[in-house]
């Protein structure tokens, strides 16, 4: 699932920097909703993180 694993790809620490927060992530999903990540899905993530 391309979604979780760009989440996971900002918010997680690799050998050449460290891992973003998990409101950059946020921020960034938001910014490409539409455009690179499915409205429904994004719709859907940003609601159970409300929860």
């Amino acid at each position: 699932m391309i979604f979780a694993d760009s989440f996971d790809a900002m918010t997680s620490n690799r050998i050449y920097r460290e891992g973003r927060t998990k409101d950059y992530a946020i921020n960034e999903i938001r910014k490409n909703k539409g455009i690179q990540y499915d409205n429904d899905v994004v719709n859907a993530f940003l609601n159970t993180l409300n929860k």
